[in-house]
């Protein structure tokens, strides 16, 4: 028998007949301001629960499955988040800093505003997920896709780009710290990304991405901007 208590005042939320969390079913539960520090969570599903402010800190969420949860101001601080599904899941203001999201399906999730300076979303999917303002300082976005991303505000400096999908991402000019992305190699960015953002793009940038000088100045001309 286990008990899901508030991280604050130790009320049980919840009590789960099983003697680990792993592969546990908890969907459509209130577990707002939730425990879950250092658990084992692999295969869990919280499936369109509440978990607004809970604490995942250094959790260990393998193929958790968040699908439409209400995680906002959730702490997931340093957790193992590899290959969660997070499809429409709102993460408005989460703390995701240094957590580990290889794989992770974020599709048309909401990170607006979110914490994720050092996550690691390697191979992650964040198609028409929105990270408007949200903190991606040294996230490392290798091999990431990035389809109809909102990125109005996103602070990008020091991030790290490689084999990185760029489509249909028309906000990405307005993103923040475009000039002091950190490149490890070529990335790739569809027409409808150039065609809104190209005359707005910094040079560093758009050669960092893989285009040659000469490229270069073939954008500026095909996309001369306002």
């Amino acid at each position: 028998m286990i008990q899901i208590k508030h991280k604050t005042t130790g009320e049980i939320l919840a009590t789960v007949d099983a003697e680990t969390l792993q592969h546990v079913h908890l969907c459509e539960r209130n577990l707002i301001g939730a425990d879950f520090r250092d658990q084992k969570l692999d295969g869990a599903n919280f499936t369109t629960g509440i978990l607004n402010d809970a604490d995942f800190r250094g959790a260990s969420c393998i193929h958790t499955n968040f699908y439409s949860m209400h995680l906002q101001r959730a702490d997931f601080s340093g957790a193992r988040l590899w290959g969660i599904e997070g499809e429409g899941a709102n993460l408005q203001y989460a703390i995701l800093n240094a957590a580990q999201m290889y794989g992770a399906c974020l599709r048309h999730a909401s990170l607006a505003h979110a914490e994720l300076q050092d996550a690691d979303l390697k191979a992650a999917y964040l198609g028409h997920a929105s990270l408007r303002y949200a903190d991606l300082r040294r996230a490392n976005l290798t091999e990431t896709i990035l389809h109809g991303t909102g990125l109005k505000g996103t602070q990008m400096a020091g991030t790290i780009l490689c084999s990185t999908i760029f489509a249909e991402c028309t906000s990405l000019h307005q993103a923040e710290g475009l000039a002091e992305v950190k490149h490890l190699g070529p990335s790739s960015l569809d027409h409808q990304t150039l065609r809104a953002c190209a005359p707005y793009l910094p040079d560093v940038f758009l050669l960092g991405t893989g285009y040659t000088e000469d490229e270069l100045r073939l954008l500026r001309v095909m996309y001369p901007g306002a």
